[in-house]
């Protein structure tokens, strides 16, 4: 195995960012300067927010939702208008494969975002559970207080099932979509830990392992992110030497920042997200259970 996790530092950040060199041409090297001071004092302040937000959330007797709590505040500061965040919600495929494919209960993840241009925007619910339409989710996160062996190959195993029945994405957006060239038809999946416990070569395994069911990996007490570099962005970003789509990893410092700017850039912008095949499908079910309709004459 070798090691495929290309980190950002100081030292190569020229070479991983080509276009570093046309910018300073055209900005100038203290134009970069001036950039750089507003990046830096950008980062700092999605921490301090970051932090603000933690202690307003926070409760000693329920640190999960706490933790989770905190991700849907921070997330609700720089995208309200685009998406509804929830916690602890379950997801409905478009071909209904969920119910059997997860265990009851299992379908809950801690924090799920939802394209507020969703049509029907709809919310089911049931013995104190949400459920969204999977085609009108933007980004799922899974949340935990520590990243350990168990909890990250729990994580996975999870969304590599959501990956396995999503179908194909692609199909629930129109034609005419606003945003980058870097954007994903598919929801980002999205890891998030407070803390790293687990040891280095464990998790680079179990990276391996589940190659195309993470995209994004956040460690929030050290903010570094790993970003899945089949992510067309990630390509792009650090001018991969693999083909694109080609499973490696990069490694942030910057984590939030680089956060943000990745589900910006990744997450496409549609006037509207079909979800109505699900409805439609379950609503079949009912009719076919209460003996169907009838024509009246």
């Amino acid at each position: 195995m070798t090691d495929d996790v290309t980190e950002l530092t100081e030292e190569n950040i020229e070479q991983l960012f080509p276009e570093i060199q046309q910018y300073r041409e055209t900005v100038g090297d203290e134009g970069i300067e001036r950039m750089l001071d507003l990046l830096g004092d950008f980062s700092e302040e999605l921490q301090h927010n970051w932090e603000r937000i933690s202690k307003r959330k926070h409760n000693p007797s329920r640190k999960g939702d706490a933790f989770e709590n905190t991700l849907k505040g921070f997330l609700e500061s720089y995208f309200t208008s685009a998406f509804d965040i929830r916690i602890g919600c379950s997801v409905v495929d478009s071909e209904l494969r969920c119910f059997n494919e997860f265990d009851y209960r299992q379908n809950e993840f801690d924090v799920v975002s939802s394209f507020r241009t969703a049509v029907p925007n709809i919310v089911f619910s049931e013995d104190n559970m949400y459920w969204v339409p999977y085609d009108g989710v933007a980004f799922i996160c899974e949340v935990k207080s520590k990243l350990t062996k168990d909890k990250l190959e729990g994580d996975l195993s999870k969304l590599d099932i959501l990956r396995k029945i999503r179908g194909n994405p692609s199909d629930r957006f129109p034609d005419n979509i606003s945003g980058t060239n870097m954007m994903v038809p598919h929801q980002l999946h999205c890891l998030i830990y407070d803390k790293n416990e687990i040891n280095q070569q464990t998790q680079k395994e179990l990276l391996y392992e589940y190659p195309n069911s993470w995209d994004l990996l956040l460690i929030v007490n050290e903010d570094k992110l790993l970003m899945n570099s089949t992510l067309p962005y990630a390509h792009k970003l650090f001018n991969n030497e693999g083909q694109e789509g080609e499973f490696q990893w990069c490694h942030i410092d910057n984590g939030l920042l680089w956060l943000i700017v990745t589900l910006s850039v990744s997450i496409p912008q549609p006037p509207v997200v079909y979800t109505i095949n699900p409805l439609v499908k379950m609503a079949s079910f009912m009719g076919a259970s209460t003996g169907g309709g009838h024509y009246k004459h």
